[in-house]
């Protein structure tokens, strides 16, 4: 049984459409990313897992627990960091993490000064004057101290700067290495690339695929750009997998196996340039939302 098991999880905002027969598993020590759009379902999913709203069909277990039967349970091997983190304004930094430890039964072992220096956070300032990137290394950093069993991120690098979010992924491995698991909710397709073991991808509330990160990209594994003197009629890329056009260029996703038909086939038109390459989880994730 995996740490995360929903089942056919509905939930509707009266006619709106929250999420639909969602079912996906996450195993225990892996960094499973959770894909997809803004208003695609992914925040309602974490809300149903955290027993913070209630499906009106399906269930959801956490370690084998049921989320809403045992929340209370379920919460103390928890961290969790919201989309958008509501912080005490006129408390500082440091003083809310040690008012945090005093909830918490596991020790707060993570080395604050560490963590500070790795994210560039100065605890010794009022919440209330820092940065949106500032608070959202505040709510990491409170998520993260206690090592928890299971870390729940809903975009949590929105916000942070390139740098930063480097030093982050490598918390994240750490944490990995010492058998977290983590529900990594983004939009961003490089860094679920860059962190994931796995991926959902999830569009409409539903979910559209489930792989290995490594072998979703193995399976669409090259990318054709062409540019054409001029566009083809829609008969010529019918049947192909088309992931983006812009002007008189098109990207195509091509297997292998297929790259010397494909080519043959775009040879009967004028090509100005041509370029083929690896696809990356961004191209793949495009093909489910065209």
């Amino acid at each position: 049984m995996g740490v995360i098991e929903a089942n056919n999880l509905t939930k509707y905002y009266g006619r709106v459409r929250g999420v639909e027969n969602l079912s996906f598993s996450v195993n225990e020590g892996e960094i499973f990313g959770f894909l997809g759009p803004n208003g695609a379902g992914k925040t309602t999913a974490i809300r149903l897992m955290l027993d913070f709203i209630r499906p009106q069909r399906g269930d959801i277990r956490v370690f084998g627990l049921d989320a809403h039967r045992n929340s209370s349970a379920i919460h103390r091997y928890i961290g969790y960091v919201s989309s958008e983190p509501f912080l005490y304004p006129f408390m500082k930094g440091l003083a809310l993490i040690s008012w945090l430890k005093t909830f918490r039964r596991q020790n707060c072992d993570l080395p604050l000064g560490r963590l500070c220096e790795i994210l560039q956070f100065n605890p010794n300032h009022f919440i209330k004057n820092y940065s949106s990137g500032n608070r959202k290394k505040l709510a990491l950093i409170q998520a993260m101290m206690h090592r928890p069993r299971l870390l729940i991120l809903d975009e949590p690098t929105n916000g942070l700067d390139p740098i930063i979010k480097q030093g982050f992924y490598a918390i994240l491995r750490s944490l990995k290495r010492s058998g977290t698991t983590i529900f990594f909710s983004s939009h961003d397709l490089t860094e679920v690339q860059k962190v994931c073991d796995r991926v959902a991808i999830i569009k409409d509330g539903r979910i559209v695929a489930v792989e290995e990160v490594a072998s979703l990209i193995h399976k669409n594994n090259l990318l054709v750009e062409v540019t054409f003197n001029q566009m083809p009629d829609e008969m010529m890329l019918a049947g192909l997998k088309v992931v983006e056009k812009n002007g008189q260029t098109v990207k195509l996703q091509v297997g292998r196996g297929e790259i010397n038909a494909v080519l043959t086939r775009l040879n009967q038109y004028q090509i100005t340039d041509i370029t083929i390459s690896e696809s990356t989880l961004e191209d793949i994730f495009l093909t489910w939302y065209q």
